[in-house]
């Protein structure tokens, strides 16, 4: 089955109409529409959240119905290790704070704080 018949499927199943989940997901009838007769596929995760709250079910579940694997879609909440150090001395990288470049003199200093404190940490 494709993602519109299912959620067409399990929207009938609810007993809802294509406008009253328009009303409760935010999302225009014509577009659930669109889904519904496979005039439209790859909904966005956005769409999906909203049609999710819309139908009163988990996200995980439309997510599914479209073939999207939820962990894949929000991260898989482990921390991502990236060393600043080498990120910093990447000359390929433009680093940014607030959407401002980073200034090389300012990147120098904080890779010879980084450098100094782990110096401390060896003695």
């Amino acid at each position: 089955m494709s993602f519109g018949s299912d959620l067409k499927q399990l929207r009938q199943s609810k007993n809802i109409g294509v406008n009253e989940l328009a009303l409760h997901s935010g999302v225009s009838a014509s577009q659930i529409s669109r889904f519904e007769n496979g005039k439209k596929s790859n909904p966005k995760s956005s769409t999906l959240q909203k049609l999710a709250k819309g139908l009163g079910v988990p996200e995980a579940e439309l997510f599914k119905m479209a073939g999207i694997n939820l962990d894949e879609a929000v991260g898989n909440n482990t921390p991502q290790e990236i060393d600043l150090g080498e990120q910093i001395e990447d000359k390929n990288k433009i680093l940014k704070y607030q959407g401002r470049p980073i200034p090389e003199e300012d990147l120098n200093l904080i890779l010879r704080l980084l450098k100094s404190g782990k110096d401390d940490d060896a003695e």
